[in-house]
C-alpha cells in the first residue's frame, strides 16, 4: 500500500513539472559581448561569435604570419623589316622577392615588408644590357590599438638601388655636370656612370596616430598622420636633360635630411573571395619646417620642398604559380632631384607564393546543418 502510495506521489510531480515547463517562457537569447574571437566579431551574440571562430578568419591572426613570393619574368621579341621598327632582338629580364612578416598579440601589431626588384633590357639599338628596374625597399610599423581601430604607431624604412646606375646612349653626345660646389664638367662618349651600388640610400622614419575606419577584405582604409623625418645619403649623379639643348645635362647629387608633418593614406583589398586578384594605393606626404642648408641662390619655400611618393598597384595571380602585376608610381623629392619622377611597369611573373602570399583556397561545402542562431539587432 505505501509502495502503491509513493508511486502516485511520484507520477503527480512529474506531471507537475512538465505543466511547468511547458508554461515557463523560453530561454533568452544569447548576450551581446564585447568581443569574442577577435575583431571579426565584435558586436556579435556570443553563438553567432562561436560559430564564426570556426568559419572565419580574423582580420588580425594572433602570433606570426609570414608571407612570400618570389617570381622572375621573361620576354623576348625578334623583329626584321618591320616598319618603324629596329631589326634585331628586345630581350627583357626580371625578378622580384616579395615578403611580408606581421606579428598580432592582443592590442600589439607589428609589420614588416622586405621587397627586392630588378631587371634588365637589351633593345637593337644598344648592343648590351641596360638596368630597367632596381629597387631594395624594407619597411616596419609597429600599431598600438588602444582602441580597435585606433592608436599610436612607429615606423621606419629605408630605400635604395643594388646595382650601379650608367646611362647609355646609342651615339656619343656631350655630357655637361653641375658639381654641389657651381662648377661644370664637360664630357663626350656613349655613357656616363650615375650611382655606385646602394646609392642613393634613403631613409624615413615617423610617429603619430593612425585610423581605420574600413577594415574588410574588399577594401581596407588606413590613415596615419604625426612628425616624419627623412635622410638621404647621396652620391653620384642624376640625369637632368630638358631635350632643349643638344648637351645631356646632369647634376652631381648632395647628402639631405628633412623634418617635419608626414601624412600617409593607403587603400587595399581584394575584388574576390579568393583573394586572387588584389589591388593597394599609397600615398605619403612630408612637408618639412627643419633642412639642410640649401645651396647659395636657392630661394624655396618649405612647401616647395614637399616630399610626395604616390604608388598604386594591381596584382592577378593567374595560377598559383604565375601572376600578372602593373605598377604605377609618382616620387618627388625636391632637395635630391626638384622634377617629378614616374615609373610603370608590367610584369608577368613565374614563381612560388607561400604563406600569407598564396591566394585563399575556396571553401569546401558544408555537408553538416547547423540550426539557425537567433539573430539581434545590435545598432
Amino acid at each position: 500500500m505505501r509502495t502503491f502510495t509513493f508511486s502516485c506521489f511520484l507520477l503527480g510531480a512529474l506531471a507537475s513539472a512538465e505543466v511547468a515547463l511547458a508554461q515557463s517562457p523560453p530561454p533568452a537569447p544569447p548576450t551581446v559581448v564585447e568581443k569574442v574571437g577577435g575583431s571579426n566579431t565584435k558586436g556579435k551574440t556570443e553563438a553567432v561569435a562561436l560559430d564564426d571562430e570556426e568559419d572565419d578568419e580574423e582580420d588580425r591572426p594572433e602570433g606570426w604570419t609570414p608571407g612570400i613570393e618570389i617570381g622572375v619574368g621573361f620576354s623576348v621579341l625578334q623583329s626584321r623589316g618591320v616598319v618603324g621598327m629596329q631589326d634585331g632582338f628586345t630581350i627583357a629580364l626580371g625578378g622580384v622577392i616579395d615578403a611580408d612578416l606581421e606579428f598580432n598579440e592582443g592590442i600589439h601589431e607589428w609589420r614588416n615588408g622586405l621587397r627586392l626588384e630588378a631587371g634588365v633590357t637589351r633593345s637593337p639599338s644598344l648592343d648590351e644590357f641596360e638596368k630597367s628596374n632596381d629597387a631594395l625597399e624594407f619597411e616596419t610599423q609597429y600599431l598600438l590599438h588602444a582602441l580597435e581601430l585606433f592608436g599610436p604607431y612607429v615606423r621606419g624604412g629605408m630605400n635604395t638601388t643594388m646595382f650601379p646606375g650608367v646611362d647609355t646612349e646609342p651615339k656619343a653626345v656631350t655630357y655637361v655636370v653641375t658639381n654641389l660646389d657651381g662648377t661644370r664638367t664637360t664630357s663626350i662618349g656613349t655613357s656616363l656612370a650615375l650611382t655606385d651600388p646602394f646609392a642613393p640610400f634613403t631613409f624615413r622614419e615617423g610617429l603619430g596616430v593612425f585610423a581605420q575606419p574600413i577594415e574588410e577584405e574588399p577594401i581596407a582604409i588606413e590613415v596615419k598622420a604625426g612628425l616624419g623625418a627623412e635622410q638621404t645619403i647621396a652620391g653620384g649623379i642624376a640625369i637632368l636633360d630638358d631635350a632643349a639643348t643638344p648637351e645631356v645635362e646632369a647634376k652631381e647629387l648632395g647628402d639631405t635630411y628633412m623634418i617635419g608633418a608626414e601624412a600617409v593614406a593607403d587603400i587595399w583589398g581584394f575584388f574576390d573571395t579568393e583573394k586572387r586578384v588584389s589591388y593597394s594605393i599609397g600615398a605619403d606626404i612630408l612637408v618639412p619646417f627643419k633642412t639642410n642648408d640649401l645651396a647659395a641662390g636657392d630661394q624655396r619655400s618649405l612647401l616647395e620642398l614637399t616630399s610626395v611618393l604616390i604608388d598604386a598597384g594591381l596584382n592577378a595571380k593567374i595560377f598559383d604559380w604565375a601572376s600578372l602585376t602593373y605598377k604605377f608610381g609618382v616620387l618627388r623629392e625636391p632637395l635630391l632631384v626638384d622634377k617629378w619622377q614616374v615609373t610603370n611597369s608590367l610584369l608577368l611573373t613565374v614563381g612560388g607564393v607561400f604563406g600569407s602570399k598564396a591566394p585563399e583556397p575556396p571553401k569546401p561545402p558544408c555537408a553538416c546543418t547547423k540550426p539557425a542562431a537567433p539573430t539581434i539587432n545590435t545598432k
